[in-house]
């Protein structure tokens, strides 16, 4: 058996493990948010990309249940929809922190077409439905983050170095998240 294989059965073995860790770093995301998000004299609107990070972890632990309590039709579309939430957040953040960074400016109606492209897997079922919400708000949504981190970095002295590894840190959650 090759290394791969046995890592991915280790973790498969252990999904619930694995998703109490993620959600935890999304909450533990949203108090550096919300902390971070004190100081006045931040730019970004901290407080939506900690509610995403809340959001989202609290949706990792929800996909835990299944495994042990089994699952149903309406259990899954309250996971979608606290998910869909979450990157509503996400989006926000990176909508506002665009806007306050002076690199242009996107009206909350932006949040519309982005929903109209993410439902459009509603035609199809359930997963289709998850599978497009995770490309158009958590993909769209976790890039456009990154470019607001990654542009804030460049306009700050101090902290710099933080907003470049959370930008990086956030292009690689959107690529697995999409």
């Amino acid at each position: 058996m090759d290394f791969v294989q046995t890592t991915a059965e280790f973790f498969q073995q252990r999904i619930d493990f694995v998703f109490l860790v993620y959600g935890l770093a999304f909450v533990l995301l949203s108090a550096v948010c919300l902390a971070v998000g004190k100081d006045k004299t931040q730019r970004l609107p901290w407080h939506w990309l900690g509610m995403f990070g809340l959001t989202h972890g609290i949706n990792e632990w929800l996909e835990m249940l299944p495994i042990s309590l089994g699952d149903s039709p309406a259990f899954a579309w309250v996971r979608l929809g606290v998910m869909s939430m979450s990157f509503f957040f996400l989006v926000e953040f990176s909508r506002l922190g665009w806007e306050r960074l002076g690199l242009g400016a996107y009206g909350i109606r932006i949040h519309l077409p982005m929903a109209v492209f993410a439902s459009i897997g509603l035609a199809i079922g359930p997963a289709a439905l998850n599978a497009t919400v995770r490309y158009v708000l958590g993909f769209g949504g976790g890039l456009w983050a990154a470019r607001v981190l990654w542009c804030a970095g460049k306009a700050e002295e101090t902290n710099r170095r933080f907003l470049y590894a959370g930008a990086l840190a956030t292009a690689a959650y959107a690529v697995a998240a999409g």
